[in-house]
């Protein structure tokens, strides 16, 4: 027999999360946000797995940023409009 078939699986990264959050006893609001940025991040990468990621952690995350926040301004910048008009 495989034992490798017979083996359980490593929790998902976001049942790993969200058990280190439970552990910490932070609000259920606080995880579903932390989960929630972690999937764009994420989704960010092509659903890549962020120890897959290669080139640098903090380069990716504030271009990740950056992305974010020009989405936020064009949605900011377009309600603006809706207003006026």
């Amino acid at each position: 027999m495989n034992n490798e078939a017979n083996s359980p699986k490593p929790p998902k990264l976001l049942d790993q999360v969200r058990t280190a959050i439970r552990l910490r006893r932070m609000s259920y609001r606080t995880e579903q946000t932390y989960c929630d940025w972690i999937k764009r991040f994420i989704f960010f990468h092509n659903k890549r797995h962020p120890a897959e990621i290669t080139f640098h952690f903090s380069y990716s995350i504030c271009h990740l940023l950056f992305v974010i926040e020009a989405e936020m301004r064009c949605r900011t910048t377009v309600n603006g409009r809706r207003l006026q008009t």
